[in-house]
């Protein structure tokens, strides 16, 4: 069995060796990436334009059949008596479903999944245990010393997730009052995302029902100062009234509920921050074609105005010297029969 961590510095071995893939190498990113895929297929063209975006179609290819060689070769020198690990055609490259493989991402992720449907109320104590091994396994997250587009994307998707368990976990521990663990998962929140305002705010109440008026405050204070670091604001007037109620040994309202996503928006379940990130892409092009328009037709009316010549309409000097006297109605008014007609379109669809 060869265990691969992709949470931190790439490691991947046996008891008995280790799978030597030099830090920063292709052959280390094409491992990564296809592990990352699951049992998923990719075609080895857009591995290859994924890999060496910036080589020919010919040179990619030759760049990935090489990188394939030496992750082979790593791998079968490190069990040499298991099956081969990759599914390999002329077209298609795939990790074998039955390869002796255990990889940290795919663990987390399958506890993330698990999970996600479920309110902190209804979690089990072996959801709630798989979670917790989960997030243990993060650490600086995935592949902290790799650039590549592809991974910095990855990187916040493992973030997000990661984020939303602790978050829920946290949720899990206030429900069953056990206030020292649900502290426990909110710092780690804030180790991940120190100016996250609802998590301080959330430790502020905590302490104060275990009648820590001291680390309460303390805990407003770190917020502040995360606040005025991180984003340059000061605390919400919601905090702030939390920070007086507490200073003044009042009893204040809970922060928030639905724990589970302690930043609604930051830590929602991917596909969602994805729906969104689509919507907005499409609401600006919406915006910007509709401006499009509105200067286009601003550009017509200023030719039927005769404030703009008409690029259409035929030279008036010219026609004058030649003594035509043929003009059209829409050449007196300056205005080109097309042109006339193109606005009637343009109008008919803007409305």
């Amino acid at each position: 069995m060869i265990r691969v961590t992709l949470f931190g510095r790439f490691t991947a071995g046996s008891e008995q060796c280790q799978v030597h893939l030099r830090d920063g190498s292709k052959a280390q990113e094409l491992f990564a990436y296809v592990l990352l895929g699951g049992r998923r297929s990719h075609t080895r063209e857009a591995l290859a334009n994924l890999l060496w975006s910036d080589c020919s179609t010919e040179t990619s290819r030759a760049y990935l059949r090489k990188a394939l060689w030496q992750l082979r070769s790593a791998l079968e020198q490190c069990e040499p008596f298991s099956p081969a690990f990759l599914k390999l055609d002329s077209e298609w490259i795939q990790i074998r479903p039955d390869s002796p493989l255990w990889v940290d991402v795919l663990l987390f992720e399958r506890a993330y999944c698990d999970s996600c449907n479920l309110d902190a109320e209804s979690l089990g104590e072996q959801v709630v245990d798989a979670m917790q091994e989960a997030v243990e396994l993060y650490g600086d997250g995935l592949l902290p010393n790799r650039y590549e587009s592809w991974c910095v994307a990855e990187r916040e998707r493992y973030r997000t997730m990661y984020l939303w368990m602790r978050g829920k976990l946290m949720d899990y521990w206030v429900g069953r009052r056990q206030y020292e663990n649900a502290i426990e998962q909110g710092k780690q929140i804030l180790h991940c995302d120190s100016s996250h305002e609802r998590t301080h705010q959330r430790i502020m109440w905590l302490y104060h029902v275990k009648q820590d008026r001291t680390r309460a405050l303390g805990q407003y204070e770190a917020c502040k100062e995360a606040l005025a670091a991180e984003l340059g604001v000061e605390p919400s007037r919601q905090t702030t009234d939390l920070y007086r109620a507490v200073r003044d040994n009042a009893a204040p309202v809970l922060p928030f509920h639905g724990l589970y996503a302690p930043n609604e928006r930051s830590l929602e379940p991917p596909a969602i921050s994805s729906f969104r990130g689509q919507i907005r892409e499409l609401s600006s092009n919406l915006t910007e074609l509709q401006r499009s328009v509105e200067a286009l037709l601003t550009e017509v009316e200023s030719y039927s105005n005769g404030t703009v010549r008409d690029p259409l309409a035929p030279d008036r000097a010219a026609v004058s010297k030649a003594g035509t006297s043929g003009d059209t109605s829409a050449q007196r008014m300056g205005t080109s029969p097309a042109l006339g007609s193109t606005k009637q379109v343009i109008r008919s669809k803007h409305a």
